[in-house]
């Protein structure tokens, strides 16, 4: 009885192979560094090119100018909480100095998008 179900299994493999796909999705993917962040386009018509440090997706450019913007001050923020922190004997001071950090990278305000397109 195994045997049969193993057949079966590799019949079912090979008309699942040999049948017409449905149409292939077009979609072409390009991308960027942006220093540790890598920002991305997908488009399933029309066209992604991508440069250092830009993407056009289908018309639209879209550069690493608010990335490294946003990671250069989330990284301040961490550089003077690590500061800080240095300077630190007690709890409360540790529990200030990560007050101050949640702080400072919530004024560098939301992470730009990476994802565009698809």
């Amino acid at each position: 009885m195994r045997r049969v179900f193993v057949l079966m299994g590799v019949v079912g493999l090979l008309v699942w192979a040999l049948m017409p796909g449905l149409p292939a999705s077009a979609s072409q993917m390009c991308s960027t560094s942006c220093g540790a962040t890598t920002i991305q386009c997908c488009v399933s018509t029309g066209t992604c090119t991508s440069s250092a440090g830009s993407l056009n997706c289908n018309g639209t450019v879209y550069t690493c100018d608010a990335i490294n913007a946003y990671n250069a001050c989330k990284l301040d923020c961490l550089d003077r909480y690590m500061t800080c922190r240095s300077f630190c004997t007690d709890r409360t001071c540790l529990s200030e100095c990560a007050e101050f950090r949640t702080w400072c990278i919530a004024d560098c305000g939301p992470m730009p998008q990476t994802s565009f397109g698809c």
